[in-house]
């Protein structure tokens, strides 16, 4: 799509959302129904009594997950912090997770509505017989970052050596996985991958040198270079599609509680365009839940953020299909799976064809 055509989708988007935000709480989409007349008053009594207002309709409580502490969640952030939640009817109790792996059996249990996830710990529990679908992707290329001393100068002389990630299935350690293997070594044999936790955990493990080499992001990143560490690579140069981020549900949970899934949605779409348009106000909540206070790093943060994030946040096959291909050969399941298999992008495919018209 050309930039001038995505400029003006993502106007219409913005603006389409911030009249929808204009209805009474309870809302949830199509025409409103016309007024009924007011009833004539009676003609016995002195004066008509005052008219009743309806109840407001109570917000409905569901429980989001988060798979990440780190600069690019910030839109997950400000649907909460902004009152956009609340605005579309939904009262959300956002919880962080490590991961996809921790996410994914949450999603399964019931335990939680909605999660934001990367795509490979949807796809995964899939083949294995869950019925989860990415409903939004605006994060979708494969983009983290390997720290080291500065005097490694390849992927190949990590060789021995142990390396930083989160936990096993999730995006990061695919990160990891493909950077080793395009280097020439084996992921297993070759060097030591150890689970952290998250992204925090990762930074103090190279700080206090636990491991040599560790995959950590913005704004925690800055600091690392101000250090003295050395960013070795950038996945994001591989372009390799993947959904690094973005909204998944269960298939039994959407047919259940479509118009919460809907109004969710429009929250999140609604939030990744706040994001674009606000940076001061990203800033500030990026700074409150990454305990960053760095004006710089803050700053950086932001626009390497915004840059490798989809505005219309629809989920593209291919970036299943790198999550499959991944899979194929431990996994004969996925080598005759269909990426559309694992999208349900109807729900933003809604927002993107009311801005169109």
């Amino acid at each position: 799509m050309k930039a001038t055509m995505r400029a003006g989708l993502l106007w219409g988007i913005g603006l389409m959302l911030a009249v929808a935000g204009c209805r009474p709480s309870g809302a949830t989409g199509g025409a409103s129904a016309p007024a009924a007349p007011a009833p004539a008053a009676p003609t016995a009594a002195p004066a008509a009594s005052a008219p009743t207002a309806a109840p407001q309709r109570a917000p409905d409580k569901i429980k989001v997950a988060y798979n990440a502490v780190t600069a690019d969640q910030t839109p997950i952030w400000l649907a909460q912090d902004a009152g956009i939640h609340l605005k579309h009817g939904l009262d959300v109790e956002l919880v962080s997770m490590q991961s996809s792996a921790q996410i994914t059996p949450a999603l399964i249990a019931g335990e939680l509505a909605v999660a934001y996830s990367a795509g490979a710990g949807t796809v995964a529990a899939d083949l294995q017989g869950a019925d989860l679908v990415m409903l939004s992707s605006f994060q979708p290329w494969l983009r983290f970052w390997l720290y080291t001393k500065p005097d490694v100068t390849s992927v190949a002389e990590l060789r021995g050596t142990r390396m930083g990630v989160t936990r096993f299935g999730g995006g990061l350690h695919l990160a990891g996985l493909i950077s080793v293997r395009k280097a020439g070594l084996d992921p297993e044999r070759d060097l030591t991958m150890s689970q952290l936790g998250g992204d925090a955990e990762i930074f103090t493990a190279l700080m206090g040198g636990a491991v040599e080499s560790g995959w950590v992001l913005a704004p925690r990143a800055y600091a690392l270079e101000e250090a003295g560490f050395k960013r070795l690579v950038d996945t994001l140069d591989y372009r390799i599609p993947y959904t690094m981020s973005g909204a998944t549900a269960s298939k039994g949970y959407i047919a259940a509680h479509e118009d919460i899934v809907r109004r969710f949605i429009r929250a999140h779409v609604e939030a990744i365009n706040l994001f674009a348009t606000d940076k001061e106000q990203s800033k500030q909540v990026m700074g409150k839940y990454t305990g960053i206070d760095n004006p710089a790093y803050l700053e950086r943060a932001y626009h390497d953020s915004l840059a490798s994030m989809e505005r219309v946040p629809l989920t593209t096959p291919d970036t299943i299909q790198t999550v499959l291909d991944q899979l194929a050969p431990e996994v004969p399941a996925a080598r005759t799976a269909h990426p559309e298999d694992f999208i349900d992008n109807r729900f933003v495919q809604e927002i993107v064809d009311g801005a169109a018209r």
